[in-house]
């Protein structure tokens, strides 16, 4: 076994990051096959005891198939005879992306983790309120609910995602 599979053995707190090139396919779309697996893998974990901090993605790719959807249908019938094209609408603001999405990412998770008979709870951070209180993540583990961290990515300020340093640096406190 390799080591950090084996350090899994005995570590009470596991924390998780699925990270936008996870949840994403190529084509843009969610990768549910992907998510589904994590989801398993993490209900594995939990019922040998182990707490799970999950921190995901995955909010503005819901969310742009959303936007797209509806543009789509809010378009004439005559500019979709025409050969509408949504993508030469221009980009979607991400923003909006990510408040047309992020109800729906939780509710997937919601549904996925419900199959193992787990509960899941969302927390939405952002640049300037990052450090999420570890009593509120203390008390939803200690229940056997599994937080699920996402930044708020409707009101972040951040041009860039979160890398994996930046999860572990913030998300690291003594449990």
């Amino acid at each position: 076994m390799d080591e950090p599979r084996s350090s899994l053995q005995h570590a009470r707190i596991i924390l998780v990051k699925i990270g936008t090139e996870v949840v994403n396919s190529p084509e843009g779309l969610l990768a549910m096959g992907k998510i589904g697996s994590i989801v398993e893998q993490i209900a594995r974990l939990h019922m040998q005891g182990k707490q799970i901090i999950l921190v995901s993605s995955g909010a503005v790719a819901i969310g742009r198939m959303v936007l797209k959807r509806q543009q789509m249908l809010s378009g004439s019938m005559q500019s979709h005879l025409k050969g509408y094209n949504p993508a030469a609408q221009g980009s979607l603001n991400p923003k909006a992306c990510a408040a047309a999405g992020q109800s729906g990412m939780q509710s997937l998770y919601e549904v996925l983790f419900s199959q193992y008979h787990l509960a899941c709870s969302q927390i939405l951070t952002s640049d300037t309120d990052f450090q999420v209180p570890e009593q509120t993540i203390l008390s939803l583990l200690q229940v056997g609910i599994i937080p699920i961290i996402n930044e708020n990515d409707v009101v972040s300020q951040r041009k860039a995602p979160l890398t994996d340093a930046t999860v572990k640096r913030r998300f690291f406190f003594q449990l």
